[in-house]
């Protein structure tokens, strides 16, 4: 049976492009999962974003209302230089003390230690 030349250079094009779409759509597949993988993980991220956003929002608002009265501490006349000095000295202890108690708080709620990145 004769072949014409033609048919068969179109036979072995057809083969060829039904590969090429073999690999296309293998392609398309793995781009599809990767896609999916990547939006779980950006559903992740925002969700630990929101998660922060809220935390610095806790934080900021434990700064505005501090559990301790920092004026207690005031000197009333003014005092001396050193009275001063202690006094802020101790003003800076407190409020050390309250962030660790906060970033402390903070690690036993969401499960996982904080880096201290303000101290």
């Amino acid at each position: 049976m004769y072949k014409h030349p033609l048919n068969s250079i179109k036979q072995g094009w057809l083969q060829d492009r039904e590969a090429d779409i073999v690999i296309q759509r293998d392609q398309i597949i793995t781009l599809t999962e990767k896609n999916a993988g990547l939006r779980r993980e950006n559903t992740a991220l925002a969700d630990y974003a929101q998660e922060m956003a809220t935390e610095m929002q806790k934080i900021q608002d434990r700064i505005r209302k501090p559990d301790v009265d920092l004026t207690q501490s005031l000197p009333v006349d003014g005092g001396s230089p050193t009275a001063l000095a202690n006094c802020a000295q101790e003003i800076a202890i407190e409020t050390r003390d309250q962030v660790t108690k906060d970033a402390q708080w903070n690690a036993q709620i969401s499960g996982r230690p904080r880096r201290r990145f303000w101290m």
